[in-house]
């Protein structure tokens, strides 16, 4: 078929119609248009996605790869985009080249659901509800903490949102949603801290839910509950309002080590844990 061959299709839930043509993604029979994301949103996208020259992004449904290709030519980023459609694939290849980038981006028709996302610290969407939904659980397996991830118009479901931005486009305003993909934490943490005197002994015991988490603290036999306690990327942060604690600290697999004055991790008292137990839960 060709690129400008374009069938009409009924947005289902935005109420309006739009001439496009139909990219099925081979994943529940699930239909995704192929719809060109506006210039001030794809800027909104890598803006909320703080890509630079050390980040590789993977656009999953590229269309004609205007995401990868402004990523690479305004902030210096290695990207990589993926389309189920050889024409459009086709397509974001030569325009790489029209913007002089093709030595940092590459295109490919491929399944985005087999796409391996490891190598990549930002990936941006445009896709569908469902879609995103069945991406999520890929998304944490394969992206390292602190990666972002970047939708035009769908949110995550049950992950709520880092960061929200509105945008007006020349045809409509549109949503944008970002995430930071955070370390898992949750588990029976222990060790010991000294605050300039004798040490004591910390016992932390952490459920977590995607980027947020509740549990208890156990100072020298005492129990407290944490409040505000979250993860971006591997750093965990709560607070103990009752023993007037606040700690900041970074997850690196079973270690945990920061400090209970709530200023940077290698500042002030430290703490140094090791998980003892991990929890079955499913946290994502």
């Amino acid at each position: 078929m060709s690129l400008f061959r374009r069938r009409t299709l009924l947005l289902t839930g935005l109420g309006l119609w739009s001439t496009c043509r139909l990219l099925a993604q081979p994943a529940g029979n699930l239909v995704v248009p192929y719809v060109p994301t506006a210039d001030p949103v794809v800027a909104a996208m890598l803006k909320l996605a703080r890509v630079g020259k050390d980040d590789f992004l993977i656009d999953l449904g590229c269309g004609d790869g205007r995401i990868v290709i402004t990523a690479a030519r305004e902030h210096g980023t290695r990207g990589f985009g993926v389309d189920i459609d050889p024409e459009l694939v086709e397509l974001s290849r030569s325009n790489a080249r029209r913007a002089g980038v093709e030595d940092r981006v590459s295109f490919t028709e491929q399944d985005l659901f087999q796409t391996d996302l490891r190598p990549s610290s930002v990936v941006t969407l445009y896709l569908f509800p469902e879609i995103n939904l069945k991406l999520r659980s890929k998304l944490f397996a394969e992206l390292k903490p602190g990666s972002r991830v970047v939708s035009n118009e769908w949110d995550m479901g049950a992950w709520q949102p880092d960061e929200t931005l509105k945008v007006q486009a020349p045809d409509r305003a549109y949503q944008i949603f970002a995430w930071t993909i955070p370390a898992e934490a949750q588990g029976v943490w222990e060790g010991g801290a000294s605050a300039g005197g004798p040490p004591r002994s910390y016992r932390l015991v952490l459920r977590q839910h995607f980027q947020t988490a509740s549990g208890t603290l156990l100072v020298e036999g005492k129990e407290y509950l944490l409040s505000d306690a979250r993860l971006e990327g591997n750093l965990l942060r709560f607070v103990v309002p009752a023993a007037g604690l606040q700690f900041v600290g970074k997850v690196s697999g079973d270690l945990l080590a920061g400090n209970f004055g709530g200023g940077p991790p290698e500042r002030g008292p430290t703490w140094q844990a090791q998980r003892l137990k991990r929890f079955n839960e499913v946290w994502y």
